[in-house]
């Protein structure tokens, strides 16, 4: 079956089709004003030799988005976990989310209603794809920047 652009209606392009007028005798007011508290924190990281097991949060909270940026020619990940206290044990310890950035490549994710962590948030990196991998990431790898409330 061939794929047939023409929707429904018998037009082809938006282009085609006849304006929409929308019409309303509700009045409202408003205003758009940005605030001053109440957006994201941040968490900025670059990457040191090894798994940088990393505190984002002491305590419950959500992870609202993410700007993580790969200089290796090879992939690495970043591990979350959900836990407080001890710090996470890298190939050993639950990971609640990974991030697998591909090699020189970044990735940038909003989440507005943001990721729970009902414990805490830590975060680690690691240069193997396997939940268990432990293997170390070089200094200057990632550049990890965590939103977060």
């Amino acid at each position: 079956m061939a794929y047939n652009p023409v929707n429904p209606n018998g037009q082809a392009t938006a282009a085609n089709s006849a304006p929409v007028v929308l019409a309303s005798n509700v009045t409202s007011s408003f205003s758009v004003a940005e605030a001053a508290t109440g957006g994201a924190d941040t968490r900025h990281i670059v990457t040191a030799l090894g798994n940088n097991v990393t505190q984002v949060k002491a305590g419950a909270g959500k992870v609202t988005g993410w700007y993580i940026y790969n200089s290796n020619g090879s992939s690495r990940k970043v591990n979350f976990y959900n836990v407080l206290s001890p710090a996470p044990t890298v190939g050993t310890t639950t990971i609640l989310l990974s991030v697998v950035i591909p090699a020189l490549s970044a990735a940038n994710c909003p989440f507005p209603a943001g990721i729970n962590f009902d414990t805490g948030i830590y975060l680690s990196t690691t240069s193997g794809l396997p939940d268990n991998d432990a293997g170390t990431v070089a200094a200057n790898d990632l550049i990890i920047n965590i939103f977060f409330k």
